[in-house]
């Protein structure tokens, strides 16, 4: 029996092991999705919300339990096939940067795919980004990156966004704010990390 949503987690556990200790770091996790819901995840330093959201982009594998894309069980598939389901719903970014900081905005909106899933236009315009902006990603200032990895993301067109803003730049309401756009306008589901306790309007 598949459970509902868009994801869903049933008895989901990881394990650390450093040496000969094993170090539990999730315990059990339930959760099911929605297509188009928001869930924020928050807590403290060190409560396991990073480890939660690499497990959910496909990064880390659970110790044990289930994962499900779509009604699809991919925990259990080979890692070949399970990043390819992976890839297909989820559109994954965290607190560092994967941009060549040689790169450049023009550089990224020449190199889209003919038919990208999602005009370009209205994601920059989501963003706050300018898609005339000459500069090089090393220019910019730690939010100015974010924004364009977060377009870069986006781009793809991905069912289920996850963002891990547990450390800074992303970990205030700003950014918050701008995933909450993302979400009313875009009708993709998310789910976010935050440090303490923060709030959507």
């Amino acid at each position: 029996m598949t459970l509902p949503g868009i994801l869903a987690l049933e008895g989901v556990e990881l394990d650390y092991r450093i040496e000969d200790h094993l170090i539990p770091v999730l315990r059990g996790v339930d959760l099911v999705l929605d297509e188009g819901e928001f869930l924020l995840v928050q807590g403290a330093l060190g409560a396991g919300k990073s480890a939660l959201m690499n497990v959910l982009a496909g990064l880390e594998a659970p110790s044990r339990g289930r994962i499900l894309l779509g009604g699809i069980a991919v925990s259990g598939f080979e890692s070949g096939a399970a990043r390819r389901i992976f890839e297909s719903f989820v559109g994954f970014f965290a607190p560092w940067f994967r941009l060549d900081a040689r790169g450049r905005l023009t550089d990224l909106i020449r190199d889209l795919p003919h038919a990208p899933r999602l005009d370009p236009e209205r994601v920059f315009g989501l963003l706050g980004l300018d898609p005339g902006d000459d500069r090089p990603f090393g220019s910019l200032d730690a939010r100015g990156r974010r924004r364009v990895d977060c377009a870069r993301v986006l781009l793809r067109g991905p069912r289920l966004l996850i963002a891990d803003l547990a450390a800074p730049p992303w970990g205030s309401a700003p950014e918050l704010e701008v995933l909450g756009r993302i979400h009313d306008e875009l009708g993709i589901s998310v789910i976010a990390t935050a440090e303490g306790d923060c709030s959507l309007e």
